[in-house]
């Protein structure tokens, strides 16, 4: 309802709109052919975010390891 007020008030410069409009229209399709190949990159995306998690678990196991070492060489030095 809002965009019939618009056009309304518009109506001077509609033809005009006219005109540009199928060139919009064009533009518009192009970004829709370039679409899937966002998702590729999308999904690409994906792929290394699955890359990530497993070096955050690594990291995970290396803190381990760490705190682990560091708790036994705190034990060696006390005890």
């Amino acid at each position: 309802m809002r965009y019939q007020v618009l056009r309304v008030g518009n109506q001077g410069l509609h033809p005009k709109y006219q005109d540009s409009h199928p060139k919009y229209q064009d533009s518009y399709e192009r970004n829709q052919d370039s679409h899937p190949k966002y998702q590729d990159s999308y999904r690409g995306n994906q792929g290394s975010h699955m890359k990530y998690q497993d070096s955050y678990g690594r990291n995970q196991d290396l803190h381990g390891n760490a705190i682990k070492k560091a708790v036994s060489k705190l034990e060696t030095a006390f005890f």
